[in-house]
């Protein structure tokens, strides 16, 4: 068995729907997101974040294909798909999406705000992003984001030197987390963000 976290995103909503949003992803027993990015022309995603145990493609399609299903039956249009596993199990699925997608290593930092231009500054030295889930009502913290279409020692290498050098400013991680992405059905989503 996997761990496999699906991400479906939405079309953009409303600040009076997002309850409604948030009771359709518990429905569901998936965590919602509403992900602000720092800048491109869909900076506004709400998706969902659910972890699905499968010991092969067959069996992770299918429950892909019902949460999908479970989107469109409530009336949100299903405009992002994307499949990510920890980097540990990458060699046994890699190979699941090979022609449908790009796959691509991303890592997440949760950083305190203690000083927002330093950070961006940073980022932009190792082709990072800042993005936040406003859900959270956090406007003290934001993530840092690193996409990676090389291998897995080259994403390491951005991470860690982009980790140095915050850490050189005295900015803390507050928590991370890396990941494999083996599909991903809409990557134009992130345009003029990270793409």
């Amino acid at each position: 068995m996997y761990d496999f976290e699906i991400h479906i995103t939405t079309s953009d909503i409303t600040e009076d729907q997002i309850h409604q949003f948030e009771v359709f992803c518990h429905s569901i027993e998936a965590k919602p997101i509403l992900i602000e990015l720092s800048k491109g022309k869909f900076y506004r995603q709400p998706m969902i974040s659910k972890v699905l145990k499968c010991k092969d493609k067959p069996s992770l399609e299918k429950l892909v294909t019902n949460l999908k299903s479970n989107f469109l039956t409530n009336g949100y249009e299903v405009v992002r798909t994307k499949i990510e596993v920890p980097p540990w199990h990458r060699k046994f699925v890699a190979n699941y999406y090979q022609k449908e997608s790009h796959t691509y290593y991303e890592w997440h930092g949760k950083v305190r705000l203690s000083n927002e231009p330093l950070i961006s500054e940073i980022c932009e030295k190792f082709d990072a992003r800042l993005s936040r889930n406003t859900l959270k009502n956090e406007t003290t913290t934001k993530f840092i984001t690193i996409r990676d279409y090389g291998n897995e020692q080259a994403a390491n290498t951005r991470i860690e030197s982009l980790k140095k050098q915050l850490t050189e400013h005295q900015i803390t991680i507050i928590k991370e987390e890396f990941e494999f992405c083996i599909f991903d059905s809409n990557e134009s989503l992130d345009k003029d963000w990270i793409v």
